[in-house]
């Protein structure tokens, strides 16, 4: 007996046709950074230039890390900015700023705007109507690795012209900081553990300086190699598993993280910290010479 053949039985359904992409609103322009155009273009609404976030922070050295409700946070030059979307505002360093245009989502990506990030680095923007581009000049030598002569062609369109008027004052550009070692999202979210675990309370310096402990003994010799080996060394840090480490960090406790994997050290190159009132008073600790205090930390070399 031949085998049955299955049939196909209509169901009435039919597969919705695929939409394509919708770009965003707004006239289309290029976003440039030292000279390098982004993958995507950003666009301009009511005056404003808007860059898609995740591009524009990894062009400028930082990162992003995804929220809830489709927001996103951007580390960028030891600054942090918060992209809510309900309701849709930018907060740069925890303060909302008053930007004529809200970050948007477009096709699953963030767009932000680019004044207010730009002012905070203190770099420079500028608008190229010949391009219709911005222009971000960070200040910092551009890589051989990546020659300018390797950048794609952008298309020449007419500027938007509200676009000139809202770029036209700009701050002078300067050198942004820079990571002074590398650093993932991991690693910033453990240092900042370590920083609710022992500092937990602690005017900000002083949370800063626990990072800094942290990045000087990455970068000095006879301590471990790498942000985890360092934190995770045996009988290093109290904090490492104590309940305040498992509950952080908090939105200071990153900042003050961010802050010293870019160069903030208000400890003058510390590699010890300790609270005297909660140390063994034989302690050798107490042998180290002490650099600064902040609060109820001590911070010694």
């Amino acid at each position: 007996m031949a085998p049955a053949t299955a049939r196909l039985i209509p169901t009435g359904r039919q597969q919705a046709p695929a939409v394509p992409p919708q770009p965003p609103p707004g006239a289309a322009v290029g976003i440039a950074v030292d000279g390098r155009p982004l993958p995507v273009a950003g666009t301009v609404l009511r005056g404003a230039a808007l860059a898609p976030a995740g591009l524009l922070a990894e062009a400028l050295g930082g990162f992003v890390e995804q929220g809830p409700s489709g927001g996103s946070t951007i580390f960028l030059g030891g600054h942090i900015f918060t992209v809510l979307l309900h309701p849709s505002e930018l907060e740069v360093d925890g303060a909302t700023d008053p930007v004529a245009v809200e970050p948007e989502v477009w096709n699953a990506q963030v767009y932000v705007p680019v004044r207010p990030i730009a002012a905070a680095l203190g770099v420079s923007v500028q608008w190229v109507p010949q391009m219709a581009s911005v222009e971000i000049e960070t200040g910092l030598p551009v890589p051989a690795a990546a020659p300018l002569a390797a950048a794609p062609q952008r298309a020449v369109l007419q500027p938007p012209p509200a676009a000139a008027d809202e770029l036209a004052a700009q701050p002078t550009a300067v050198a942004q900081p820079m990571p002074v070692i590398p650093y993932s999202v991991a690693d910033l979210t453990l240092i900042g553990r370590v920083i609710h675990g022992e500092a937990d309370g602690e005017p900000y310096l002083a949370r800063v300086g626990v990072a800094a402990v942290i990045v000087n003994r990455v970068r000095a010799p006879g301590f471990p190699k790498g942000i985890p080996a360092v934190i995770y060394a045996p009988n290093q840090f109290q904090a490492v598993g104590a309940p305040l480490f498992e509950l952080g960090p908090d939105a200071e406790d990153t900042a003050a993280a961010v802050a010293a994997l870019h160069g903030d050290d208000p400890t003058g190159g510390a590699l010890y910290f300790y609270n005297p009132d909660m140390t063994w008073s034989g302690s050798w600790i107490f042998t180290r010479r002490t650099l600064v205090t902040y609060g109820e930390i001590r911070f010694a070399t």
